[in-house]
């Protein structure tokens, strides 16, 4: 495989090609691997376990059979690292930053801190030319521990298949490469976006403290201005604060709701959809989450509001998607294994987050 093959593996140079992305990975090994020293290890593995069976899987030489089995992981890698994931937007960094920052691979847990103002200045601090306030500002913090959790999956290759791979010009393997990416997307999007309660995981929509407002009506059916001011008044819990936060500035939907949202007509005395009247008065985007399908306490739908800014929502991993050395699993078998450390989602600043809640205005999931 030659350097410019290798390059365009690079996680980091593949997210420069996909605008909103938010992967802030500077570790070497996040973002570089040896794919050549991978793929050469295998070959000399598959060559170790199957030389003597090689005449009989149509190789003449213990250098073809390794040739071809490199060739074979060579697709795998491909296929796991160049094919687009399928509705991932958590796992891929587009709903929520990414990052190995303030993280060490060694370490077993992260602690986050949840900061805020203890005492509020006195007077606005205003004070005499010679004064000094008479009140200081403290500061209160309330600590996450966070433990690490190895998130893998594998694929095995066999003789058989890495004859056939070089018969068919290796699609076969790229194929499978690109299944083993499909099945980690969905493990990791999955925790990321609900976490796992077994597991002590907490995903973005799960997480401890954020602002949670119960829908008083049906985003998936209702009409457009019912919608619009139930919608005004979840916004309003962070917005309208006496803090002066902002407006959150992504809203992720479920898809049943989005799409009557989409298309619902705000009003008989206009032509403008809900949407249009949502993107006209207010500064917030709205996309979908299949998975939306299931977040809020009743295990119904939700809707998440919130800023994708790092300083306010991660997750911080020391590993993401990384492939680990082949193993010869038995005389048969060998194992290619991808793998990802998680501790759940960072969330500094909880009031800036607000799940909508839809089991109480009997909210429907897309079956």
């Amino acid at each position: 495989m030659n350097a410019t093959t290798q390059d365009t593996m690079n996680p980091r140079d593949l997210a420069a090609h996909h605008r909103g992305r938010h992967l802030d990975f500077r570790d070497d090994a996040n973002v570089k691997q040896d794919w050549t020293g991978i793929a050469a290890e295998f070959g000399s593995m598959a060559a170790h376990a199957w030389g003597r069976q090689c005449r009989d899987a149509g190789f003449h030489s213990d250098a073809q059979l390794a040739s071809a089995a490199q060739g074979s992981l060579i697709a795998v890698q491909r296929g796991f690292y160049l094919k687009e994931a399928l509705s991932k937007q958590w796992a891929d960094g587009t709903l929520v930053t990414l990052t190995d920052q303030g993280v060490h691979p060694g370490d077993r847990f992260i602690d986050t801190n949840t900061m805020g103002a203890r005492y509020n200045s006195k007077n606005h601090g205003i004070v005499a030319p010679d004064g000094i306030p008479e009140r200081a500002v403290g500061m209160a913090e309330d600590f996450l521990r966070q433990n690490y959790k190895d998130i893998r999956d594998k694929t095995h290759i066999t003789l058989q298949e890495i004859a056939e791979a070089d018969k068919r010009g290796f699609s076969a393997m790229e194929a499978k490469g690109e299944l083993m990416r499909r099945e980690h997307d969905q493990n990791l999007n999955f925790l990321i976006r609900q976490g796992s309660v077994p597991d002590k995981l907490t995903g973005v929509t799960n997480h401890p403290g954020i602002r949670r407002y119960s829908a008083l009506v049906d985003w998936g059916a209702a009409s457009g201005p019912d919608i619009w001011d139930d919608w005004q008044a979840a916004t309003n819990l962070m917005f309208a604060s006496a803090t002066e936060d902002g407006e959150p500035e992504m809203v992720v939907l479920p898809r049943l709701q989005w799409k009557h949202i989409v298309g619902e007509q705000y009003s008989l005395a206009t032509d403008t959809t809900l949407r249009t009247w949502i993107d006209t008065n207010s500064d917030q985007n709205m996309t979908h989450d299949a998975g939306m399908n299931a977040v809020d306490s009743g295990g119904n739908p939700g809707a998440l509001m919130y800023t994708n800014r790092a300083d306010l929502i991660r997750v911080t991993m020391p590993y993401w998607m990384r492939m680990t050395q082949p193993f010869q699993l038995n005389e048969k078998v060998i194992r290619v294994m991808v793998e990802s450390r998680f501790a759940g989602a960072q969330v500094p600043d909880v009031d800036k987050m607000i799940l909508v809640e839809g089991t109480a205005a009997g909210w429907q999931a897309t079956v």
